[in-house]
């Protein structure tokens, strides 16, 4: 049986497997690519996928260097410390397949 119910669940899970740095990289790029999808849907304005990343690149160092002077840099916020989450805060240690 497949322990995943829907997208987020397969995405949340697999951004577990990677380093913070790589994980803001991510999902500063699948941001990027919802508001340009949403530009298109509201506003029929195209984009290249140059603009795009350039767009998760610039949103991404802005996000660093904010953080790095708040001495926040490379950490990713955990609602606890009692094990992995889901993005609905559940601890995933305690999930099994369909419960």
């Amino acid at each position: 049986m497949n322990q995943y119910d829907n997208a987020s669940d397969i995405i949340f899970n697999l951004l577990q497997k990677f380093p913070a740095s790589q994980v803001e990289s991510i999902v500063t790029i699948m941001w990027s690519i919802w508001k340009s999808r949403n530009l298109k849907l509201w506003q029929q304005v195209s984009e290249s996928t140059v603009t795009i990343l350039e767009r998760a690149k610039h949103l991404l160092e802005g996000w660093r260097k904010a953080n790095r002077k708040k001495g926040l840099s490379g950490q990713v916020h955990s609602p606890s410390s009692t094990g992995p989450q889901t993005h609905d805060g559940k601890n995933t240690n305690n999930m099994h397949g369909n419960a």
